[in-house]
């Protein structure tokens, strides 16, 4: 049994790894990195692909997809040759960028899709793991040449507002925020809300079928996404989206590492399980790096963060394991600012820069 021995930092975790206390080496700093990376990627999005993907169980899958400068995704699918006729299916989510090569996309589906960008511009779809998949097939959408704009009809669930006449939907998938057309069943929308008792401008958890069109800015030729109603099913007073795409509590909460330095997090079956969870009460920190364990302080004003000394235990672990414990204490010596999204805890860098995504976890108390 390996022995272990308890450390205390006296270097706030800054740029010195947890295993063997070494600076890791950066070839520029941070600021100029960020600071490109936001430029290719506004200069990047919107973009939208399409393709035919392989299918095990049908002729193809024609696929278009829209990826928005927000974070927004739309999909369509249509199962070529499939039995019944399949009209094709929409799906609605988040995007997010890992590392400089690959995408994440969470929608309503069981689990998320993943695709390498590669260097002719393509897309080409990895596993559910985000790794490559080993075949000689096309798993590629290619971009189009200018951007073509989906209108997905799917059923939504999201918060209504209705303020001054104007209804607004916030989408509880995307969480992007759309107006509602006055068309289709627009009236029975604004009656629920009417009947809810709810007051005007305040939010009123609703599901629907809806479109999601493109439709003029009044007085405007120019367009913008909207939401059209095509059935109207039900409100929920006094209820929101619920806790799968509501923003979770920053404190108490565990969260699992799942992207570190723009690379996936390990596997359990690669390591401890990577962990992090801060009381703000207390301003105490603590979790696992995926090796070893660790615990100490912190400075929290407003999104702002600073880590201070830790403590932690000191056991060999594989090589794998040592080096993302490295990569975890660099990143927490970096770690400027908290973003809480849904479900998602992402820490920045003084730039703006995303180091590192954690995943909300239902795991006991520490």
């Amino acid at each position: 049994m390996p022995v272990v021995r308890h450390l205390i930092f006296a270097c706030c975790f800054a740029a010195i790894g947890l295993s063997g206390c070494r600076s890791l080496p950066e070839e520029k700093p941070a600021a100029v990195e960020s600071a490109e990376t936001a430029a290719a990627a506004a200069a990047e999005f919107p973009a939208s692909f399409a393709g035919r993907l392989p299918c095990a169980g049908c002729e193809g899958i024609e696929t278009r997809l829209n990826l928005f400068a927000d974070g927004v995704y739309y999909l369509h699918e249509i199962h070529l040759g499939k039995a019944g006729g399949e009209p094709g299916v929409h799906d609605v989510g988040r995007w997010s960028q890992i590392g400089e090569d690959r995408i994440r996309l969470d929608g309503g589906r069981e689990a998320p899709l993943f695709f390498a960008k590669e260097a002719d511009g393509t897309l080409r779809l990895l596993d559910r793991d985000g790794q490559a998949i080993a075949s000689e097939l096309a798993y590629r959408l290619a971009r189009d040449a200018r951007f073509q704009v989906l209108e997905p009809r799917i059923p939504l669930r999201g918060m209504l507002t209705v303020l001054g006449g104007a209804a607004r939907f916030h989408d509880c998938l995307s969480g992007r925020d759309l107006r509602v057309a006055d068309e289709g069943q627009y009236a029975a929308l604004r009656q629920a809300y009417a009947a809810a008792g709810v007051g005007e401008g305040q939010s009123l958890l609703a599901g629907l079928d809806g479109r999601i069109a493109q439709r003029p800015l009044t007085d405007s030729p120019e367009l913008q996404s909207a939401l059209v109603v095509e059935r109207f099913r039900r409100v929920w007073p006094g209820e929101n989206c619920g806790p799968r795409y509501a923003d979770a509590e920053l404190s108490g909460t565990s969260w699992k590492l799942s992207l570190l330095d723009g690379r996936l997090a390990l596997s359990e079956a690669e390591a401890t399980l990577a962990t992090m969870r801060l009381d703000i009460t207390t301003q105490r920190v603590t979790g696992s790096t995926g090796c070893n364990r660790f615990s100490g302080g912190f400075v929290l004003e407003g999104d702002g963060i600073r880590f201070g000394p830790a403590a932690l235990t000191r056991m060999v672990c594989p090589a794998a394991a040592m080096l993302q414990e490295s990569a975890f204490a660099a990143m927490l010596g970096k770690a400027a600012r908290l973003k809480v999204s849904g479900q998602q805890l992402e820490i920045q860098d003084e730039a703006g820069g995303v180091i590192a995504r954690f995943d909300a976890m239902p795991l006991p108390a520490e």
